[in-house]
């Protein structure tokens, strides 16, 4: 539900012309509110959640004359962040569904998709190879799930979920049990 959350976040971001770049479990800043109508927490009863999409530090916009990404340059964390990126080149929204895939990996696997003895080695596993299976990593881990994943963790971009929003759609169906 969080990665979902974010997900719809990020398309705002997105709707905006704006691309995070730096997507990653730490960004994710969840709080829990109290019950509205008492202001207070009760015993039983279940609290409000809300995500909140933080640091926009490596956000650019994706129209306009600069590049998001100067030839050469990488930004971001590379344990999250897609090939493109790591190889220095442009960006768009994908590269984000590709950083929530990476992120729910870590959720659900309990670590990055791809972490190298170095910052090198971490660009060189995210550009060449592909994640361990979840299951592999957390038995009982849901096939449809994983498939969601790793569709965000498509080398190609052409390949991945085409926008933010409809990796939160896949999120909701998979939530209320559909295929």
């Amino acid at each position: 539900q969080m990665v979902r959350d974010a997900a719809r976040a990020v398309q705002v971001a997105h709707e905006q012309g704006i691309v995070h770049r730096d997507l990653k479990p730490e960004n994710l800043m969840v709080t829990t509110a109290a019950k509205p109508s008492t202001g207070r927490f009760e015993k039983g009863k279940a609290a409000a959640h809300h995500l909140y999409v933080m640091d926009f530090g490596l956000a650019r916009a994706t129209e306009g004359a600069s590049q998001l990404t100067m030839s050469g340059l990488v930004v971001g964390t590379p344990s999250y962040m897609p090939p493109e990126q790591a190889r220095g080149e442009r960006v768009d929204a994908r590269a984000d569904v590709w950083s929530l895939g990476a992120t729910l990996y870590d959720l659900l696997g309990g670590r990055p998709p791809f972490k190298g003895e170095n910052v090198y080695a971490t660009l060189r596993e995210v550009q060449e190879r592909d994640p361990v299976p979840l299951r592999r990593l957390k038995s009982g881990t849901d096939s449809d799930l994983e498939t969601i994943v790793f569709k965000c963790l498509e080398k190609e971009m052409a390949r991945r979920y085409g926008s933010a929003a409809e990796l939160a759609d896949e999120l909701d169906r998979w939530l209320e049990g559909e295929p």
